[in-house]
């Protein structure tokens, strides 16, 4: 896992390249099951996390989110709904180091909880 400086430098650097996107609450950033190629920092608000159809979770302002998508075969794992007005930073999965991805995505596997 990453030392907080790193991942802080990361999160800047996804910031700085991104676009800002403002979601009102209730509004669906991904939709499980489809595809996507961004990833996305969120910088304030609240974004519940559902897995086939149940809640599993909810993200705060840090998380990033979207690069198991872009890992592995461009299908979103979950659908992220703002759970309250949410911004949020963009970015094209190409504009991101591959390997800071691949070890961010070490701890994002809520939808496996069940199964284990």
């Amino acid at each position: 896992m990453w030392e907080l400086p790193e991942f802080a430098r990361f999160l800047d650097r996804l910031a700085a390249m991104g676009r800002l996107i403002l979601f009102d609450k209730g509004a669906v950033l991904t939709e499980q099951g489809e595809y996507g190629d961004d990833i996305y920092l969120l910088l304030d608000g609240v974004l519940s996390i559902w897995v086939d159809g149940t809640q599993v979770g909810e993200l705060g302002p840090g998380a990033v989110v979207g690069e198991r998508a872009a890992l592995g075969d461009g299908r979103r794992t979950a659908t992220l709904r703002a759970v309250t007005g949410c911004v949020i930073a963009a970015a094209a999965s190409s504009q991101v180091d591959r390997a800071s991805l691949a070890s961010l995505a070490e701890g994002h596997h809520r939808e496996d909880a069940g199964s284990r």
